[in-house]
This record gives structure tokens, sequence and C-alpha cells, in this order.
């Protein structure tokens, strides 16, 4: 048997009974009996938690409400419950054993996911998610449409320090401005009617948006018009669709400008890549007012009430990127600006890291800011293209092109698409062309019809017959270089990548860590880089369109007031098992001396490697660079951590290992036997399951959750060969921390609690609360299509060590949560079960993830679900529970320094943690603060941005940013106060895990075309029976 009992078609196997009747096998996956356990209930109504699902022994389904949560939803059942729900029955049927052992999987089920889902496109869900808001209640809904919370004061807690920050002050004298949608066409000439032809691909599907023209080219299009025009200084283009103006309509003697009429103009423009002008059309339409004068009210609290007037940042904060947008040595990337004149730094794989800076305007207490912070890239390193494929494919040389495999021809293939190239024929100036992709065919062997010559040639015979160019290496593939519905073929040696083209490319490992290390700054070295770019790139002091606008920047960076919050007290166990407080003054501490606060049992667990057993790895328990000699002190030190472990006299009691072999077995079959071999040594199964990998392979560790974290349904915990010090006695010396942080994880995903707060606050005290996190993943890549994965995690106790969770997938890149009432729901049930049936008085809520462009869409949608979450559980309990539902943001560019490098960190001059800042470059009058809670390692640390969308519980702005901070000593995998607060990070972590349970191929097809386009993925589910541990730590 690969992995023990599964579960037939009813009951769960053999595995001990949860319920009172109904059977709960440990590692099934089929579905539940059809008796009513006590807890988790089969067809039959549970005691506490109503009828359980017909098909997965989970928690909804037919049967009676629970006695305690019934009501409508997944848990219950369709009865009312005592406290929770309306009225109804208690239960069901009742009755009946655990289903019969299952049989013996395939080899590689145990690592392939369960089951096939439909992802649509970001449309439907919309759509969806409109029939669920149509269907809450009426107050509820107005919930949602209410001004977020001001400010309830500043805080007072901590000592009053003085900080930097890189936001630099912008006067502004204008008082309105003009906005104009702008559409830019390209043509290619004349058909024969004489009607001229738009660039817009040939073949292109009547449901897709028309794509507007690439930044460049359209700036240079508008230059250009306005050299024609004689247009005055001050119009300023985003670089898509809107050009602003601070002019109004009328000419000014000599300068004309655009009037409200819609007017359209051709244009012809010469390209980087062209030998003779382009024509363009350009269609220009008076769009809005833009007032100004708004904003510097709404600044000065003057409108209160009324929209953030964001049309007028996003005009002023163009005017300010304009001019930099047309210097020649910029590069314009999105957001940022990267210097073609500084030195680029190769990573490998040809590709290379260029630096530069971002800039946005923002409206905060100080007034208009402008904040500044550096920006690095990947960008195409300039290379002949056969080097580039090369690099990409990890090949030595080009010769290797010759034969490619068809995986490796079609990873080249993506890989070459949209590259600009520059061809020297050898005779004639260098011309630059877009690939479209590489051709199957050698030079030697791709023949074209030559209509001049009116006869059928190759590719390298034309070079040497048209420009004396006799290839050297004819075996290569060409590149397509031609248009839509004209292919052109190149010869691959002929061919060099055009310098400055961003890499729109997966970086691998050791890509990652090269650009680490040349993006990763110091707090002086990025002063004086952002300096640097403000004061010499920019040069906005001259720049004749940002004084048109009446904007003026002050040179220096802003000094704002920050507090620097005490550090909280901290509680583990002594030797005695006593409770050991612990006092932390820098963000760090270590474990030497105490056990957790509360240690798991570890009891029979398994043990597989993927590693060499010939070598090293596979030597006995005496070996210490052997996996069971690193066992052995794994064991060991999760001993004297506090946890309970297998003994065998006095020795730690190891099961076998079940060894890998990559010839015969797929990896979560690996696994699966270790658990046989656990189940065949202790005579029972395993709680967890520990996994020797021997390097960082992804692939590999996705393989191994997938198959413990869903169809064995038994957490699993990863040790890498080289960090455990396997096969390398060199490194043995730092084994025992190495052991120690694999216990705290260990201990968490067993049920224990690591740390405690000694103290927790006032409102903490005296009732009952919960936290909650909640984030979206989105997938890596230009062009991928995949789903994003959602997560939501929710505490169970208060000491804030144990977090349930809920993982699902969403459309791809679609971030607000869906059915988020429903996972809201069940981790509720969950915290109400683990608390000894306590219902929480207040929820706080941290939600990772979401922009400020996104704010007003999060109310209506999350927090009206979640507060009708609550009001269907208990209509009393929800006109009484308070709900704090918090953004938090790390993307983002605000960067916060000493002013004195002696009041600093002595080690990274970065600030101290526990600094907090909520005035002058906040939210002029909402709730809002940046908290740097954690000790800064390496670069400048970015602090969290915390920012209130709603709060009946009127929390006072100490008590949030207090608590905030302190929950950020209790992250259970490490010994430091973490830079986000522990919930928002564990919703990170389970939704990325949730993506190692995805499995998608490249050839995914979609059943429809254009925005109704939906795919199949394969995901496989998370085993019920883990969903209140914390197995993705």
């Amino acid at each position: 048997m690969s992995y023990a009992d599964r579960g037939g078609g009813g009951g769960y196997g053999r595995g001990p009974p949860r319920g009172r009747d109904g059977g709960y096998g440990v590692y099934g996956r089929d579905g539940g009996g059809r008796g009513g356990g006590r807890d988790f209930g089969g067809r039959g109504g549970g005691r506490d938690f109503g009828g359980g699902g017909r098909g997965d022994g989970g928690y909804g389904g037919r049967g009676g409400g629970g006695r305690d949560f019934g009501g409508r939803g997944d848990r219950g059942g369709r009865g009312g419950g005592r406290d929770f729900g309306g009225g109804g029955g208690r239960g069901g049927r009742g009755g009946g054993g655990g289903g019969p052992q299952g049989v013996v999987p395939q080899l590689g089920t145990a690592a392939r996911p369960a089951k096939s889902q439909k992802v649509h496109a970001p449309a439907f869900y919309k759509s969806e998610m409109q029939k669920v808001l149509d269907v809450l209640p009426e107050d509820v809904r107005k919930l949602g449409l209410q001004p977020r919370p001001k400010r309830p004061g500043l805080g007072r807690a901590g000592r009053a320090i003085k900080i930097r920050a890189n936001h630099f002050a912008v006067a502004c004298t204008l008082v309105s401005a003009n906005h104009y949608d702008v559409t830019i066409t390209g043509l290619r000439g004349k058909r024969d009617g004489g009607e001229e032809q738009s660039e817009a691909p040939v073949r292109q599907r009547p449901s897709a948006p028309t794509r507007p023209l690439p930044a460049k080219v359209g700036r240079a299009v508008l230059l250009q018009l306005a050299e024609d025009e004689n247009w005055p200084v001050g119009w300023v283009f985003d670089g898509r669709k809107n050009i602003y103006a601070p002019y109004e309509f009328k000419d000014r003697g000599t300068h004309k400008f655009l009037t409200q009429e819609e007017q359209t103009y051709e244009v012809e423009a010469m390209m980087e890549d062209s030998v003779k002008p382009r024509k363009f059309q350009v269609v220009i339409k008076w769009a809005a007012k833009v007032n100004v004068g708004a904003l510097l009210d709404f600044i000065e609290g003057r409108n209160a009430g009324q929209e953030f007037p964001q049309d007028a940042v996003q005009a002023l904060d163009v005017a300010l990127k304009h001019g930099t947008a047309l210097n020649p040595d910029i590069e314009a990337v999105a957001r940022a600006f990267f210097i073609r004149s500084e030195r680029a730094e190769p990573i490998g794989r040809g590709a290379e890291v260029w630096l530069g800076y971002q800039q946005s305007l923002r409206a905060c207490q100080m007034g208009l800011s402008l904040n500044v912070d550096t920006a690095s890239t990947v960008f195409l390193a300039p290379q002949p293209m056969a080097t580039y494929i090369c690099g990409f494919l990890g090949l030595r040389g080009p010769e290797l092109l010759t034969n490619l495999t068809q995986d490796l021809f079609r990873k080249a293939n993506n890989a070459c698409k949209n590259i600009k190239v520059e061809v020297n024929h050898g005779r004639g100036p260098a011309r630059q062309y877009k690939v479209k992709g590489l051709t199957s065919k050698a030079a030697d062997d791709a023949e074209f019809e030559n209509e001049q010559e009116g006869k059928k040639m190759t590719v390298a015979q034309y070079f040497e017959q048209a420009y004396g160019r006799q290839l050297t290496m004819p075996q290569l593939p060409c590149l397509n270089v031609g248009r839509p519905n004209k292919d052109i073929w190149m010869p691959l040696e002929l061919c060099t990548v055009v310098r400055g083209q961003q890499g729109r490319m997966k970086l691998d490992p050791s890509q990652q860590d090269k650009m680490v290390q040349v993006a990763t700054q110091g707090p002086a070295n990025r002063l004086n880089w952002i300096d640097k770019c403000i004061n010499q790139h920019a040069s906005l002091d001259t720049d004749g369109a940002v004084k048109a606008w009446g904007l003026k920047l002050q040179g220096q960076m802003a000094t704002v007031e920050a507090r620097q919050l005490p550090p909280p007290s901290l509680s583990y166990k002594d030797r005695g098992n006593r409770p050991m407080p612990m006092r932390v003054s820098t963000g760090s501490w270590n474990l030497r001396d105490v056990k957790f606060h509360k240690s798991a049992d570890l009891g029979p667990f398994a043990i597989a490697s993927f590693d060499n057993p010939n070598r090293d790895a596979g030597g006995p328990v005496e070996s210490e660079i052997s996996v069971a000699g690193f066992m052995y002190a794994q064991l060991l030190m999760l001993q004297a951590q506090g946890m309970t472990i297998p003994l065998e006299g006095r020795d730690p009691k190891m099961p076998p290992i079940a060894w890998h072999d990559s010839r015969s077995r797929f990896p979560g079959d690996t696994v699966a036997d270790a658990i046989q071999k656990c189940k065949d040594h202790f005579g029972a199964p395993p709680r967890l399951v520990f996994v020797n990998l021997p390097t960082r392979t992804i692939d590999l560790y996705q393989e191994v959750k997938r198959a413990s974290d869903s169809f064995i349904g038994v957490p699993s915990q990863c040790f890498v060969s080289s960090k455990a010090s396997i096969g390398n006695p060199a490194k043995l010396r730092g084994r025992p921390q190495y052991c120690a942080n694999l216990g705290m994880k260990i201990n968490a995903k067993l049920g224990g609690t690591n740390v405690v707060l000694t103290e927790l606050p006032n409102w903490a005290r005296a009732a009952d609360f919960m936290v909650m996190g909640a984030d979206v993943t989105h997938p890596m890549g230009f062009g991928s299509t995949e789903p994003s994965v959602a997560a939501l995690v929710g505490s169970l106790d208060k000491d804030l060590g144990r977090f349930a969770s809920r993982v699902w997938l969403q459309g791809h890149r679609v971030e607000m949560l869906q059915g988020l009432k429903e996972h809201f729901r069940a981790l509720l049930l969950d915290h109400y079960r683990a608390s000894g049936k306590s219902k929480p008085s207040r929820i706080i809520f941290y939600r990772d993830g979401v922009s400020e462009g996104q704010f007003a869409e999060v109310q209506r949608t999350e927090v009206t679900q979640l507060l009708s979450a609550c009001k269907d559980l208990d209509k009393d309990w929800y006109e009484s529970v308070q709900l704090v539902y918090v953004v938090v943001q790390k993307r983002h560019h605000t960067r916060i320094f000493p002013v004195q490098p002696q009041e600093g960190d002595p080690k990274s001059g970065n600030v101290i943690a526990g600094t907090v800042v909520d005035r002058q470059i906040t939210h002029p009058s909402e709730n809002s603060f940046y908290l740097m809670s954690h000790a800064g390692l390496l670069g400048t640390s970015r602090p969290t941005h915390y920012h209130v969308l709603y709060d009946n519980a009127k929390m006072g702005a100490d008590d949030l940013q207090t608590f905030t901070y302190n929950m950020c000593y209790l992250f259970c995998r490490c010994t430091r106060s973490v830079s986000v607060c522990p919930p928002a990070y564990y919703a990170h972590l389970a939704a990325f895990r949730g993506r190692a349970m995805l499995q998608t191929t490249d050839t995914s097809a979609s059943e429809a075309s254009g925005s109704e386009a939906s795919m199949q993925v394969d995901m496989a589910n998370v085993d019920p029976k883990l969903q209140t541990t914390m197995f993705y730590v």
C-alpha cells in the first residue's frame, strides 16, 4: 500500500474515529461515512456542527443544524442552531461505522492533483461577486458605502523621536487644468482603394481590446505633433492615453492649443527602429476639467465628506514625470526611470540589472509630497541572439541549438518573442526588428520564394547572393521578424539584442540571488542615490512643464515626527515548565535554556529522503553527516525545546528511512512509503513526515507538499542537505541553530504554541477576540494565464499561536476575495470550537495585497461579506460584535531613515524596530500609520503601511498600533520580530502553499476566446484535517 488506509466510498478508512460513531480516518480522501459523528457528523446532524457533507466528510450538507452554530452554511446543515441560527432540528440519522480499507493507488497518484477545476475570466467573477452583493441585507450594503474611519487622534505611546522620510514637499499654485483623451494609431500605407491601413493585427480577435502603442512611440508622435502645431510648453502625456494641460481653450498669439471639439491629425514621425518616417493618426478629445484646487482643499480638510480628487493627483503626477520620460538617457519602464549611463550589473543567462528610481505624488498631512525611491529591474544585455538563447536554455554553445528537443524548442521560441534585435547585413546601416518567433528549420534548409529571381532559395543562399555574406553557422535556425501577415526570416548569427529592453523572464534562484545583491542598498547609500536621481536625472527645477503647472519641489527630504514603541514582554517555559518572561530589546532573541510555551507531542513520525543513499547521506545514525545522524540531532533538539518524542530507552526512536528511487517512483509515493514504514515501526500512523531534499528544488518541494498536505493528509517538514550538514562536516557548527529553527516550525504544525505575550491589552483580556489575515497571490510572469490563489487565516485562541486556514482558487489576477463570506464563516466556527464555544466580541481583520485604488471596492465587497456572515450566524451577536478591517501594504515606496546614523541600528543603520509614524507622511484625515516592526538585516528596511477601512470598535491609535506591533513578536518561525503582523504573514504563506497545490501546463486550453475565456486547472485541495493546523508554515 503506497499510502495507508485510503477511505472507501463511505467512511474515511480505519483511522481513529473523530466522531462518536462515524469514522474519520487518517489518510483517506474519498468521503465521510454516513454515520453522524459527535463533532463532524456524516449525513446525520452532529451535536455541535450539524450534518456533514455527503461526499467529503466535511461540515455542511443535508443533516439538521448543529446544536450551537446551525444555520444554512457549510458546517451547519439546514436546521438552525441553538445560539447562532434559527429554528431547526438537532441532527439527523446517526449511526454507522467507518468504511472499508481502501485500495492501493497507482504509482504517482499521491503526487498528482485530485480535482480538475474550471477557472473563469475575471469578468465572470465580477459578475458572480455582484450576485452575492445583490442579496446582502440593505443595512449591511450601506455599511460598505460609508466613509472610511477618520483618524482617532495621534498616537502618544512610546518615546518621541525624529526621522527622515523619502518624501519631498511640493508647492502648487495651479487651480485647474484640462484633461484630454488621446488615441494614437499607426498607419502602414494605403490599400488598393487608397484608404490608409491601420497597424492593427490582421488576425486580431474581435473581442480583444486594441492595444495602445508603446509609451516611447506615443511620446515621439506627440512631440512631433506639438512641434507641427506649435503647442505651448506645459502639455504633458502619461504614455498611454491621457494628455493634460494647464491652459484654457483659446489661442495664445502664435501658440495654439486644443479646443473642446474632437480633432484628428496625421503625423509623420521618426522612430529609432525605422529608416524613414512612419505615419500615425492621432485623435484628441477633451475629457474633463481637473479641479486642482479641490485637491488642496481636501488636504487642508476644507471639503469633508467629499471623494478624494484622484484625477488631480494623477494630472500633477504626470506633469512631474513628463520631462524625465522624454530624456534620451532615461529608459521609462512602467512607473520607474532607469538611467542608461549608469553601470549595469550582469546576473547570468543574458540578463543584467539596471538601477534607477521611481517617483509618485502623494497627498498627505504635510501637503503634497513627492515620494522618490530607488528602483531596479532586469534588462536584456546587448549580445548575439544565439548567445542569449543558449544562456536561457543553459546550453554551452550555439552549436547545441541545431538539434533541440520539442520542449527546448518551445522554450527557446517563447524566449525570443517580442525581443527587439538589430540585424547587420554587412551592407548599409543596421536595422531593428521585433522577433515573432524561431523557425523550426535552419538557414540552409528554410526555403522561400524569391519573387525577384522567380525561384526558390534558402535563407543562407539569399544572404550570400544579396549581401555577399556567407553564413558561418548556416545550420542554426532563423528568427522570424516579419509582420502578422508576412514572415521575414533572418539568420540567427546576424541578430543582436538591442540594449534597453526589459527582461520579461522568470529568474532562476541564482539570478534572484544576484539581483538581490545588486539591488540591496544600505540607508546611507540609498539616501545618496535618491539625492543624485532627484537633483541630477529628474532636474525638476529646470523643467519647463513643471514650472507651467505652478509646481515647485523642495530640495531636501522631509524630517518627520515619529515614536519609538517599547518591545513587548514575551513568555516561554523554563526547564521546570514554569512561565518564563523574556524581555527583548533589539527585535531579536534566542531560545537558549527555554522551552516552548506549549509544547506539542511529536508522536510517531516518518522519514523520507530524496538524497543519494549510496553516499554520506545513507550512513548509519552514528555518522553525524548522514540523514539518520541529522534526525537524531533534530529529535534531541525537539526534546530540549519541550516536545515529547518517541524514545527507545533514553535514545530517540526512529523508523526506517524511505529512500527515493527516481527511476521507478514519483515523489508522492516515496512520502507514502515513508508513512507505511512508520506504521510498521510504531504501530500507528505518523503525525509528521520529515522530508530530506538534496537541494532547494522548487518542483520537488511542491510535489512533496501536494502529496502530504492533500492526498495523504499529514503535515510534512522539509530539510535541505546543505543546511542540515548532511555530507558536509564543515557545516556541522551551524546545525544546532538549524535544528532549533526547524523545531519552531514543527511545534507550530503539530498544534503547539511557541511563545505568547506576557500581557494582553485591557480590551483583549476583557472578552474573547479573534484576529484574521487574508491575501491573494497572483501568478508570476507577464504571459501567464494561471489562476490566482486566495487564503484566509483565523486565530483559534487568545494566545495567538494557532491559526486555522482556508485556501481557494480565484480567476487570473482577481484581487477581490470570492466566496469570502463562506470561508470567513468556516473560520468563525473553527475558533468557536477551539476556544470552548466562545464567540469573539472583536475581530481584527488584516488584509494584505490591496492597493489604494481598490479601497472603495474592498469596502463594498469584502467588508460587507464579513458583516453579512456575522448577521447570518446570530443577529444578536451581530449587533454587538466589533469589526476592525485593516489593509496591510508592503508594496509601497516610503522609506524612513535615522536623522543621525548613531540614532539607528548599529549593525544595519536602519531605524530601530518599533518606530511608528502617524504624522506628516500619512493620509490627511484617515486612520493610517507606518510601522517598522522588525530589525533590518540587509539594505534599507521598509516599514509596513496599515490603513483602517472599517472600525466600529473605535480603537484608539495607541491600541491598534501597539497591538499590531506586539503581535509581530509572535511569528512562529523565528526568534525575531517580523515586518508584517503574523495574521497577514500566515495568509501570505497559506496562499503560496495553495499555489504549490496547483498544477498547470503550457497546453492548458481556453474554452472560449476573448473576455469570456476559461481554463481547466488541476488543484489538489488541502486535506480537511489540516485546515485547523499550521501546515503551511
